[in-house]
């Protein structure tokens, strides 16, 4: 996904490297989730890899990982956005940050409840999500570029200053934000 808008010659030869060892059957099945995946989202955005990860019992508890339930994160995305249309009043985005975002749930839950208040997440809001878990990240990365959610999704550590991988998502291209962030910082 990511190498159609933003092609690294780095994550290409990952990725060969890991397909080399499935069989085609295998890579085809491979396709055939991530378009269920994507088919269960545009059902009803949720983070429906995250709550099937935790489901699977995935999660590393000696790191102590765990993903926010949906209810809590659809409760906290109401709590953030209780004064959004004022903010976007004066401004025409807003920024979210998650620096252990895991698999993108509370992104998710924030463009939901924007969308309910009648906002397009794509055209204002973009996210900076970070996680030091490759699992988390890719999951992150699939979802909110499924849901069409503006931003950048970092393998890196918050804590540490550091950023391994960043990945943007689809629409972070398509709606030109490099562009409308850069212009909003300088006052155009």
């Amino acid at each position: 996904m990511h190498n159609r808008f933003c092609p690294d010659e780095r994550l290409e030869k990952q990725y060969l490297t890991i397909i080399k060892g499935y069989e085609r059957e295998d890579v085809e099945r491979l396709a055939h989730l991530l378009t269920l995946v994507r088919i269960a989202l545009n059902a009803q955005a949720c983070d429906f890899l995250g709550m099937t990860f935790m489901q699977l019992e995935l999660g590393d508890k000696h790191r102590g990982q765990f993903f926010t339930p949906w209810s809590v994160a659809s409760m906290m995305a109401k709590l953030q956005f209780t004064g959004l249309k004022q903010q976007l009043q004066t401004q025409p985005f807003v920024t979210i940050s998650e620096p252990g975002c895991g698999a993108g749930g509370m992104m998710i839950a924030a463009a939901v409840e924007m969308q309910t208040l009648g906002y397009e997440p794509s055209q204002h809001m973009w996210v900076s999500c970070v996680d030091i878990d490759v699992v988390a990240v890719s999951m992150a990365y699939i979802q909110l570029s499924s849901l069409g959610i503006p931003g950048e999704i970092v393998l890196g550590n918050v804590l540490a200053n550091e950023r391994r991988l960043v990945m943007y998502t689809p629409m972070h291209w398509l709606e030109k934000w490099p562009l409308r962030i850069q212009q909003y910082h300088s006052g155009n």
